[in-house]
């Protein structure tokens, strides 16, 4: 799949031949909290496929990695997408965590406008990711589940 550019960020397909691409997972892999609360991100990032849906993918915002974000497969039945999202411990408390929820749900929503709505999981002590969500748009659903519905379904005239 190609680096899709959206807004000031780029999805990036893993390419094991780019060093940054390299340097950046083995940073991830190293940290034992980001290895426990996003178990299976690996094979989303190594997916080679055409679908964003149960795929990962490296974020870019001029030229160099911030973080991670994968997207589960879409859920029929719901008719939403789970969400998971990573930003490099050296470019946090900067923006960046909400500017990729928005910026990349934007797009989701733009593009697939059967996905209803975009969830996220977020443990209980994660304070700052819950924080994040908020300044995003989402709400807290129940427990530790999050949500943000698509804005432009109203304006497709799609019933909901």
């Amino acid at each position: 799949m190609e680096n899709i550019k959206i807004g000031k960020l780029t999805l990036c397909s893993f390419n094991k031949d780019n060093k940054d691409h390299m340097l950046f997972l083995k940073k991830i892999l190293k940290d034992e909290s980001i290895i426990k609360r996003f178990q299976g991100f690996l094979p989303n990032l190594l997916k080679n496929t055409n679908d964003i849906f149960g795929k990962g993918f490296l974020l870019s915002l001029d030229n160099e990695i911030i973080g991670y974000v994968d997207f589960g497969n879409f859920n029929n039945e719901e008719e939403a997408v789970y969400i998971r999202e990573l930003v490099d411990k050296d470019k946090r408390h900067l923006g960046y965590g909400t500017l990729i929820l928005s910026e990349v749900c934007d797009y989701v929503f733009k593009t697939y406008p059967f996905v209803y709505k975009i969830k996220a999981r977020i443990a209980p002590d994660n304070i700052k990711s819950i924080m994040m969500a908020y300044n995003a748009g989402f709400i807290n659903d129940r427990d530790d589940y999050y949500s943000l519905s698509n804005p432009y379904t109203k304006e497709m005239n799609i019933k909901k």
